[in-house]
């Protein structure tokens, strides 16, 4: 493990979570300096507050020269690591670590359940979190939801569970990292803009079970070939979800969700009792009960929050009906597979707006959905050309210049009974700040429907 005290630490990004790994390695007796290549006027307040606690800043760095007096790098999920610096410290044997990475190494002995996978990370890290807490359970959320890793580790109390959502990006720098579960949802070509090949995403996503020990445990999706295909590297011990009855594992048994582990077997919850909605939510619940059994969470309080819990903001999220119309907000669908999951989730006919900053992935994978439950395709964004000509002759397509041009046209074009759904596939930062913004942009302007400021033509 790493000592911090009186080392040199160059930060690189000062989003939320560079601003509490400077604050965190400053407690530790650090000297720490924040670099960001944003100009000062760009910064939050909280960023350029660290100067009052003492972190120094360089701010408009390129990042093309490692200074001389430092010992140790910690790189923010957002910074891509094929930056000169890098190189440099690379040559000069300097460690190069995450911020999940450095919050990992000051947690003392606190059990660390890491959940990553293309899709469903949010809710099932928030799942677990919520079950644990309803359990009467000490329990801290974090990682790439909400509070930073670095933050939370800042002021654990021992004995406490900590339940964290991991990225790839996150996942390249580690050093030690070793949760004591591991879990990979599924897989699927995400961040080709930041991994060179589909492989090369993969292995980022498989470096979470990298240091796992014969006492630790990898939860594994089954129905996913990809997740799957890494069953014979972990030397954790591997369990399995499926949505079919398997040989030991948690799965689904006549509409039962059941446990079969170490010998003994438990009906846990009945999937009609549910509350949130499709088959991708029945996935990430199976795989939040394996963890919680592992971590011998009475059953009473899994069942209490699976009856409650009804999913996420920007995640299939309903915001609303106009004359008929159902509106749904997807926005977290920032890649195709998130968005299949979501078309197949609902059964009405469908309007989907799609579009964003594009990733590049295949839109194979959409085409039967989109034939099938599409009835009007509106575009928008710098991926609108693209998607237009690869979807072609699936559906009726419809190419906007912006969200507010697409909620109208979508609800212009809907007939009482369809959904409008905000699914981008995309990326959000062609048009917006992150996929949140995008979101909640797309939930006012629904309620602007409802004043009546637009029509719908099928009254």
């Amino acid at each position: 493990m790493i000592d911090f005290y009186k080392k040199q630490v160059l930060v690189l990004g000062l989003g939320r979570s560079g601003v509490a790994a400077c604050r965190l390695l400053k407690a530790k007796g650090a000297a720490v300096v924040g670099w960001d290549q944003k100009e000062e006027e760009d910064l939050s307040r909280e960023a350029l507050s660290l100067r009052e606690e003492g972190v120094s800043l360089e701010v408009g760095f390129k990042a093309d020269k490692l200074p001389k007096e430092v010992d140790i790098l910690v790189a923010s999920p957002g910074v891509p690591l094929d930056l000169p610096i890098f190189r440099e410290a690379g040559k000069r044997d300097i460690p190069v670590i995450s911020e999940v990475e450095l919050a990992y190494q000051l947690m003392g002995d606190c059990p660390l359940v890491a959940v990553t996978g293309t899709n469903g990370k949010t809710t099932t890290t928030t799942l677990i979190y919520a079950i644990l807490k309803e359990a009467g359970c000490k329990v801290e959320v974090g990682g790439n939801i909400g509070r930073p890793l670095t933050e939370v580790a800042s002021s654990l109390e021992k004995g406490t569970t900590v339940v964290a959502e991991i990225s790839s990006f996150q996942l390249e720098t580690i050093l030690d990292f070793r949760p004591k579960i591991s879990i990979i949802l599924n897989l699927s070509p995400d961040h080709l803009d930041r991994h060179p090949t589909e492989d090369d995403y993969l292995r980022a996503k498989a470096r979470i079970f990298l240091n796992q020990r014969e006492d630790d445990f990898c939860i594994l999706n089954k129905d996913d070939p990809l997740v799957c295909s890494l069953k014979e590297e972990p030397k954790a011990k591997i369990i399995f979800f499926s949505k079919e009855e398997i040989e030991e594992g948690i799965f689904l048994k006549e509409k039962k969700i059941v446990s079969r582990l170490f010998g003994q077997e438990e009906e846990l919850f009945d999937t009609g009792e549910l509350s949130i909605p499709g088959p991708h939510n029945l996935e990430n619940v199976l795989a939040a009960c394996g963890a919680l059994m592992l971590l011998g969470v009475e059953k009473e309080a899994i069942r209490q929050t699976l009856r409650e819990f009804k999913g996420l903001k920007h995640r299939t999220e309903f915001v609303g009906e106009q004359k008929g119309v159902r509106f749904v907000n997807d926005s977290k669908a920032t890649n195709v597979d998130a968005t299949l999951r979501a078309l197949e989730a609902i059964d009405s006919p469908i309007a989907l707006i799609a579009g964003g900053q594009d990733k590049g992935s295949s839109l194979s994978p959409l085409k039967e959905v989109i034939r099938e439950k599409v009835e009007a395709l509106i575009l928008m964004g710098e991926a609108k050309e693209r998607f237009a000509r690869e979807l072609t002759g699936l559906a009726n397509i419809y190419l906007v210049s912006g969200l507010r041009e697409a909620v109208n046209k979508a609800y212009s074009l809907a007939w009482p009974g369809w959904t409008v759904l905000l699914s981008p596939a995309c990326a959000s930062f062609d048009m917006f700040k992150d996929y949140q913004e995008r979101g909640e942009t797309f939930k006012k302007m629904v309620e602007e429907l409802k004043e009546n400021k637009t029509t719908n033509r099928h009254k």
